[in-house]
């Protein structure tokens, strides 16, 4: 009878013990689900002859971080960015002009701290295919360039970059041959540092598209980091590849190339964010001149 007590005991001790613990990561997990975090990446890079800093916001879906937006702008100044690059879906397919009114604020006080550069994500075209295009205009109107399937030769820092804006898979020419493998094509095609900003990763790193192009730095979006994170598992799901995403969030080298992928900053997505925060993110490019394609030594 002692014996089998004891193991009740035990089964009830261990019972209550994963309850709690349960308890406790799921406050947490919601807990931070809108808890505004920074994100800080290095980049050792040879095709740079200068260091650059640069900020990337990503999916806001027009979620706000304090009073007009007062906590994500602090995080942004704080950085002291060279530029700024908005990576898509900041806002979504149904928002009100109020909404929408909101992120035009945070790009004009965005665009008062660093150069702001956009590109496209798939809320922003299905809102301009049925609301019109009047919205890019307000996005220029508000300080940002507007980059789709565009690029931009600029200097910072006394070095000219080339700032490339797609939304798009960028799938390869052996996958698939047209207007985006086009810019794609035209876009890398110098011998500058290249910069480019793409909502989706899927393509080029799922699908291994990235290999084509000479492409030193993209930045990307649009998988909310899986939305939902699990412990040693990472991000639940991403809508173009489905369950346990591989390229969710982080940072990715490959070959000569290095992909950013934020988790976002907002979600439009039925399931909320969980043990996922909303993620600024700020790179900082250093450059490896013992390793440089100008043979800076």
């Amino acid at each position: 009878m002692k014996s089998n007590y004891n193991f009740r005991a035990r089964y009830k001790s261990i019972l209550l013990i994963a309850f709690f613990s349960l308890i406790v990561f799921l406050v947490a997990g919601f807990y931070r689900a809108d808890k505004l975090t920074v994100t800080r990446y290095q980049v050792e890079s040879s095709a740079f002859l200068q260091p650059l800093t640069i900020a990337h916001l990503s999916d806001l879906h027009c979620c706000e971080y304090g009073s007009d937006n007062e906590l994500l702008l602090r995080e942004i100044s704080a950085a002291k960015p060279d530029m700024i690059v908005m990576t898509g879906d900041m806002i979504s397919r149904n928002s009100t002009q109020k909404e929408i009114a909101h992120v035009l604020e945070l790009i004009s006080a965005l665009s008062q701290t660093a150069p702001v550069f956009c590109s496209l994500g798939n809320h922003e075209l299905d809102y301009i295919n049925t609301q019109g295009e009047a919205f890019l205009s307000q996005v220029t109107d508000a300080g940002a360039i507007v980059l789709e399937r565009q690029y931009q030769q600029i200097t910072l820092n006394d070095q000219d970059i080339r700032v490339g804006g797609i939304y798009g898979y960028l799938l390869s020419p052996k996958q698939q041959n047209g207007p985006e493998q086009e810019f794609m094509r035209d876009f890398s095609d110098t011998d500058c540092p290249t910069i480019l900003l793409c909502h989706m990763s899927e393509g080029l790193l799922d699908y291994g598209s990235i290999d084509e192009w000479n492409v030193d730095i993209v930045f990307s979006g649009h998988a909310h980091g899986g939305q939902v994170r699990l412990p040693l598992l990472g991000g639940l799901y991403d809508p173009e590849t489905g369950w346990f995403p591989r390229y969710e969030k982080g940072m990715f080298q490959k070959g000569e190339s290095t992909v950013i992928v934020s988790s976002g900053l907002g979600s439009s997505e039925r399931i909320p964010r969980f043990n996922n925060p909303p993620e600024l993110v700020v790179v900082s490019i250093v450059p490896d001149v013992a390793d440089s394609r100008f043979g800076v030594n």
